[in-house]
């Protein structure tokens, strides 16, 4: 509760200085707050255009470490590397992608990661129970310290559009993801993934898109006290 009036108190006095200002700022937007999304394709010596996405490039494995490099000295803290593959996000039958059956394929996937180096693995499949299963095979395996990033609220959405060419899915995806990825009409489904997702061991959440849900991000916020993440795509 503000006490006190004009000429007493005198707001902009914080504002003067820029020492000040940063002194008392309520947010801060750094290159700390980023992760940096390599697009991989197969080869050697390759910087491949996107016809999507200007100045955003698909690289060959070889060219990895000079743009993690990169992120390095920009004091990026995270990279995450998108292979250039084509399809769902699980196995197919008849139309419909398999849950049970998806999640043995991730938590083969989660474990060579895991062995591999990986430092967190981000789940983005929106499978029901897949953090758990992959938690539990994680920790069995003495991978107890590679943490988890839920993309706990996924929206099924036309802003993937870009995304879909740099990974290579676009041309070739058939049918859509309304079921499994989430109802943009929905809100209070998503506080129930993300406590589904907390309870199964999930260290951070996403969601995504990240500009169209500023109020899921804000609702996930002021509902659990966890890092929240967000996707940004358009």
């Amino acid at each position: 509760m503000i006490t006190g009036n004009y000429p007493n108190l005198r707001l902009r006095r914080s504002r003067k200085n820029d020492w000040s200002r940063r002194l008392v700022q309520e947010n801060s937007l750094s290159s700390s707050d980023f992760i940096l999304p390599i697009f991989l394709i197969d080869g050697k010596n390759i910087k491949q255009s996107i016809k999507t996405m200007p100045d955003v490039y698909r690289y060959t494995i070889d060219k990895l470490g000079i743009i993690v490099d990169r992120a390095i000295k920009s004091k990026i803290p995270m990279v995450e590397l998108f292979p250039y593959t084509n399809g769902h996000d699980g196995l197919i039958k008849s139309g419909y992608v398999l849950n049970d059956e998806t999640i043995e394929v991730l938590i083969n996937q989660s474990l060579l990661q895991a062995e591999i180096g990986c430092d967190i693995l981000a789940p983005s499949d929106m499978m029901d129970g897949r953090i758990g299963k992959i938690r539990k095979a994680l920790d069995k395996e003495g991978h107890e310290m590679v943490q988890l990033l839920s993309y706990a609220v996924k929206y099924a959405s036309s802003f993937y559009g870009p995304f879909r060419d740099a990974v290579g899915s676009k041309g070739l995806l058939k049918g859509d993801k309304k079921n499994y990825q989430m109802d943009f009409r929905n809100s209070n489904e998503a506080i129930r993934e993300v406590a589904l997702d907390i309870k199964e061991g999930a260290d951070m959440v996403m969601v995504k898109p990240g500009m169209p849900y500023l109020d899921i991000i804000k609702t996930v916020k002021d509902n659990f006290k966890i890092p929240v993440l967000a996707y940004q795509v358009s």
